[in-house]
């Protein structure tokens, strides 16, 4: 109770930082091998990232999918619906 009255006010439940984020160095890299080859997918260019970082962390598929995403490099295709003739009840 080193805090006295104030120590039962409510605190924010907010994160104070996020583990799993990226580290910039990391997205910057990541990103600059993507623009340079904007047909390749996040698995191969980790495998590009790690071969030329080793020891490095290297992070999972889906963490650069979305980073990715976020830059505007993923192009997202709309859904065809199928359609197999009219309705008749």
């Amino acid at each position: 109770m080193t805090q006295g009255y104030a120590g039962l006010e409510e605190e924010s439940r907010k994160p104070k930082n996020n583990g799993k984020a990226l580290e910039e160095w990391i997205s910057v890299e990541l990103l600059r091998i993507k623009k340079k080859h904007e047909a390749w997918g996040a698995g191969k260019i980790l495998n590009i990232y790690a071969r030329n970082n080793p020891g490095k962390h290297v992070s999972a598929r889906s963490t650069a999918e979305h980073l990715f995403d976020r830059a505007g490099y993923v192009y997202h295709r709309r859904k065809k619906r199928l359609w197999d003739g009219p309705c008749i009840r």
